[in-house]
């Protein structure tokens, strides 16, 4: 499938290129394109060519995916990103998390079983994922939220106060 993947360096390196294995650029040539500077990521992810966004599940990210249409792959690394991760997962369910290979590390096969996953139209947990997340983007894109939130702890601080 066509990519886009916008990465920071890992650590002990310099830049992106300098990290990828020698040939991987001449590899992906036509399939994809491994981008090592900022990006905006809200742009991209509300482009309807965009079906799946593989997110580390920090809190941002996961905002702007939550608005849009494009399914989520959960891939966390540390700290809230694994709590958020379980949380869209397992809770909410808008989202299908990357499972871990017994060494604890992701294998490119446990992330394509995701993608393949949330992509596929027909299959039970993707049909699942999609309708929970079309109710919570309908939630999240009510004008009104915001109003009833504020107008809400406007009463209660009313009610306290009478």
């Amino acid at each position: 499938m066509p990519f886009l993947a916008a990465l920071k360096p890992p650590f002990g390196f310099e830049s992106v290129e300098e990290a990828l294995p020698k040939g991987f650029k001449e590899r992906l040539k036509g399939r994809g394109i491994v981008h090592g500077g900022w990006v905006i990521q809200q742009l991209i992810l509300e482009h309807p060519s965009v079906g799946c966004f593989i997110t580390h599940c920090g809190s941002g990210s996961l905002s702007e995916a939550l608005v849009n249409k494009c399914q989520l792959v959960l891939l966390p690394n540390v700290g809230d990103q694994i709590f958020n991760a379980r949380m869209m997962g397992n809770n909410l369910q808008v989202g299908v998390e990357v499972m871990k290979g017994e060494d604890g590390f992701y294998t490119k096969e446990s992330v394509c079983k995701a993608v393949s996953i949330v992509m596929d139209d027909e299959n039970e947990t993707s049909i699942k994922v999609r309708a929970n997340h079309s109710k919570i983007r309908k939630m999240l894109l009510n004008n009104d939220l915001e109003s009833y939130y504020v107008d809400s702890f406007c009463r209660k601080l009313q009610e306290i106060v009478q």
